[in-house]
């Protein structure tokens, strides 16, 4: 259905940034998720830590921390992510198309699929056009599509756009002319930009097999200082550790933030320390809720994995403010 807005009448009565407001608000409340989770024998091999069973766990607590509602898991186990011809995959698409969800969560981009100009038409353009919101947890997606979006609304020709425009001809490829998440983030990890030469970061399935994807860092050809850096050094290590802490600083519904989230290790076991809130644990008027953190191996996998041991988030910010001074 088709809506019409007079914008003359909108300035008049001053309802128009109103109106958008309750809009995002009703989207806000109204989520209904599916977590997709995937697991490849290459991911095994790899010793990557994101069985099915993590990845459900991370998500769902993420979905209970904003409010949302899950509809289902959709899951791929042992699966390459090298085709997009997947049974969960496939599930999850059909209910998008059914309208049973509006919003797609998943851990990393990668999870979706290793062949990132194929996820990306997922991610701009199938889930998109289904009324489908997307977010790949620790790759920040969403926030890239943000990004992305507000490049976009300011007309900035995307990279494959001005490459055109520079040589003077039009884009036979079909290749979308917009931003996306893809793009923002293939821009922000290019060493090009520091003056770097990287190659062969893609190839060939085989020599039968032409489809291209992404290739490990270790088969990468790497010459370094070759042109005039655009970026500092600083610039770039200060993005890439940003990069790299997805988690810090991020807020629930209620708007309380994880001070140290992607800080914290356990002394025991090395594993990165989960923020936790207990609402059962009253500690005043003014802290209705208990906040913690707790080692993330022992949260997963109980006693036989870690240790039982939490720091209260008062206490580590009284010790840090105590240093400081």
């Amino acid at each position: 259905m088709n809506i019409l807005f007079n914008t003359s009448h909108q300035r008049q009565c001053g309802c128009k940034d109103s109106f958008r407001s309750q809009v995002h608000k009703k989207m806000q409340e109204n989520y209904i998720v599916g977590i997709y989770a995937r697991l490849s024998r290459d991911d095994e091999r790899a010793g990557e830590s994101v069985s099915i069973e993590n990845q459900k766990e991370m998500l769902s607590r993420y979905v209970r921390e904003q409010g949302w509602t899950l509809y289902d898991y959709y899951c791929d186990d042992g699966v390459s992510g090298t085709t997009f011809d997947r049974p969960g995959l496939n599930r999850l698409v059909q209910d998008a198309t059914d309208h049973k969800i509006n919003l797609v969560l998943c851990k990393e981009l990668s999870r979706l699929g290793r062949d990132y100009i194929e996820a990306g038409k997922y991610t701009d353009f199938v889930f998109p056009s289904l009324g489908c919101r997307f977010i790949a947890l620790n790759d920040g997606v969403d926030t890239l599509r943000k990004i992305a979006l507000q490049h976009n609304a300011e007309k900035v020709p995307a990279p494959r756009s001005f490459y055109y425009m520079a040589e003077g001809r039009e884009n036979l490829r079909s290749e979308t002319p917009f931003w996306n998440d893809v793009t923002v983030k293939t821009i922000l990890r290019n060493e090009v930009y520091i003056g770097h030469m990287v190659q062969n970061k893609t190839g060939t399935v085989s020599y039968k097999n032409h489809k291209q994807v992404s290739k490990p860092e270790s088969e990468w050809i790497k010459v370094e200082n070759t042109h005039e850096p655009l970026i500092s050094q600083e610039t770039w290590d200060a993005v890439q550790q940003m990069d790299n802490h997805p988690a810090r600083g991020r807020s629930g519904k209620s708007g309380t933030v994880a001070l140290f989230g992607g800080l914290l290790r356990c002394m025991d076991c090395g594993s990165s320390m989960r923020y936790m809130r207990d609402y059962r644990k009253k500690v005043s008027e003014k802290e209705p809720e208990y906040k913690a953190y707790v080692c993330n191996r022992y949260a997963s996998g109980g006693k036989n994995a870690c240790s039982s041991h939490y720091i209260n988030q008062k206490v580590l910010t009284q010790i840090v403010m105590s240093d400081m001074a």
